[in-house]
């Protein structure tokens, strides 16, 4: 999907419950990526219109934002004005099937009149209320293997 000021880019995997999402933005005036950004995080965890196409419903299951000081090497790293960082569990159901787990992380970026939301699902098998280890020791690790060489162009 493209605009004149938005540009985004969609990998799909295996299952309803595996993508990769990017759009990015350019932008003269830092008011709209501003308008931009508060329009993004609205909307986050839920399915965009092109993933709709291949799933019936979605609902969220948990949703929440990580702290400033979890996010910090983040901004540095990628040089960035504003870092919001988010995760959550989605419930994804296709042709009236039993719902399907997807953990979702979302990265809002902004810089020097660009700005970027990296959203990532993940087919999981961890229900809601598992402990916390043994979500990071399943789809924790694979999300940091997506993002850890993320870098912003």
């Amino acid at each position: 999907m493209e605009t004149e000021l938005e540009r985004t880019t969609l990998w799909r995997g295996p299952t309803p419950c595996d993508w990769l999402d990017v759009s990015a933005i350019n932008a003269n005036e830092m008011r709209s990526i501003e308008d931009w950004l508060q329009t993004v995080l609205g909307s986050l965890a839920l399915p965009t219109a092109h993933r709709k196409q291949w799933m019936d419903t979605a609902s969220v299951l948990d949703w929440h934002e990580h702290e400033a000081d979890e996010t910090e090497s983040l901004q540095t790293r990628l040089d960035c004005a504003h870092v919001h960082a988010y995760r959550g569990l989605v419930a994804v159901i296709k042709n009236g099937g039993k719902p399907l787990l997807a953990r979702v992380y979302s990265l809002v970026l902004g810089r020097q009149g660009r700005a970027w939301k990296v959203s990532l699902g993940l087919a999981t098998e961890c229900p809601p209320g598992i402990p916390e280890p043994m979500i990071a020791n399943s789809d924790h690790v694979r999300a940091a293997a997506v993002f850890a060489d993320l870098s912003l162009c």
